[in-house]
């Protein structure tokens, strides 16, 4: 793929995840060219790429249509992704964690706590803690060295609201999260010294019940409210069906 390419598709995800696009849009080559500014095989590939991702669906002679995502869709994704993850976790217990990415993930979890034992929680400490989140979830996989499950993972994570960085909490009330982010905290601490441990089977345990945890949060938070500010810029929110 081209460096155009690259960018037509990059640009189309993120305007179709925004809601720029939205669910039941009927997208075509000359449409979006247009709006990318580029040449129809760039848009082309681009709505080809994101119909293999899932977050459109081809019908002949129509063109693509912007996908949406049900609370079912979402819960499976994150199972999955716990699955995966978990998957990651023994397999770096097995084969030892290097000396870089331990000094990183004791890094992240050293910045979580202070975030936690902070005593007050707002917009900024929100989007430090998704950052914090996102990358130590993301130094297990990658330490993993496992090509087919980061791959897999990568793909399960264009789900909308499936991937570890989509983090949320209510906008009028960020204290709301303060329990929650202890309980993330204490895991995220538990698994490190499991991997540390090379204990295999109980860090593999506990990234699963992790990701049970963030399920469960995630799925009570949409369930409960439709409609807060805070949904807005968490990119795929508008293509989910309540």
């Amino acid at each position: 793929m081209t460096t155009r390419q690259q960018i037509a598709t990059t640009q189309l995800r993120e305007l179709v995840l925004s809601g720029e696009f939205a669910p039941g849009d009927w997208l075509r080559e000359q449409t979006v060219s247009e709006r990318l500014g580029t040449s129809r095989t760039p848009a082309r590939i681009a709505l080809q790429i994101l119909e293999q991702e899932g977050l459109l669906q081809f019908h002949p002679n129509r063109g693509f249509c912007v996908e949406q995502f049900t609370l079912r869709q979402i819960s499976d994704a994150v199972d999955l992704r716990g699955v995966l993850e978990g998957m990651a976790c023994e397999l770096v217990a097995k084969s030892g964690l290097s000396k870089p990415s331990t000094s990183d993930l004791g890094r992240c979890v050293k910045k979580g706590r202070k975030i936690v034992e902070s005593g007050t929680f707002g917009p900024e400490d929100a989007d430090n803690w998704a950052i914090l989140n996102r990358e130590f979830h993301q130094l297990i996989v990658d330490a993993s060295k496992n090509d087919a499950l980061i791959s897999t993972l990568a793909f399960n994570d264009r789900i909308p609201l499936a991937s570890a960085g989509a983090i949320f909490f209510y906008s009028q009330n960020f204290d709301l999260a303060i329990p929650m982010l202890r309980e993330s905290q204490r895991d995220h601490e538990g698994i490190l010294e499991a991997i540390v441990a090379r204990d295999s089977g109980r860090v593999g345990h506990l990234m699963r019940e992790h990701a049970r945890s963030s399920r469960n949060n995630k799925i009570h938070f949409l369930r409960d409210i439709k409609s807060d500010k805070i949904l807005d810029s968490i990119p795929g929110s508008k293509l989910v069906v309540h």
